[in-house]
């Protein structure tokens, strides 16, 4: 990787090549989400893996340059003295998402123990010699119908997680 951390751009050498060779063999979905402004990339630049790699490498140099801003939305709203004593006297009710913390973190894990039963159901599509059926009680069989018929459950199980994390 070579430039600054405010202008990055990927090597051109033996990695590059190695990644993207690594990228045609694997299914990559890429979402970005940003908020608040700032131009993280050119308007008519469509997203790429490049210019993903590029504005997150620039994310660090853009927080040191306002860290306040950073500081503003990651401390918990208990720890910023000045907002409890305005929302005592304000008579404000701050809500507590603690326990929403716990349910992401588990929705997070779920979605990527999907991913990844999904990515092996892809394999076992791709070369179906490659793979035995399992001895357990609940065993996905081999055959094509039964492995479409479980990518489809299982992608609408991670639909399902997405649409609960878009809801929070």
């Amino acid at each position: 990787m070579n430039g600054s951390a405010s202008e990055f751009t990927p090597s051109k050498g033996l990695a590059s090549s190695a990644l993207e060779a690594a990228l045609r063999e694997t299914e990559t979905t890429i979402t970005v989400n940003w908020s608040g402004g700032g131009q993280i990339k050119p308007d008519g630049e469509d997203w790429t893996l490049e210019s993903l790699i590029r504005a997150a490498s620039g994310f660090p140099a853009r927080v040191a340059a306002c860290p306040q801003r950073t500081w503003a939305v990651l401390t918990p709203y208990t720890q910023n003295q000045s907002f409890v004593k305005w929302a005592a006297e304000s008579k404000v009710c701050v809500p507590t998402f603690s326990h929403i913390k716990q349910y992401t973190h588990n929705l997070v894990d779920s979605y990527m123990l999907y991913k990844g039963h999904l990515a092996l159901l892809q394999a076992a599509l791709g070369i179906p010699l490659g793979f035995r059926e399992s001895q357990c009680d609940n065993h996905i069989s081999l055959d094509v119908h039964s492995l479409v018929k479980a990518r489809k459950a299982i992608k609408c199980e991670m639909a399902k997680i997405v649409g609960i994390i878009d809801s929070l």
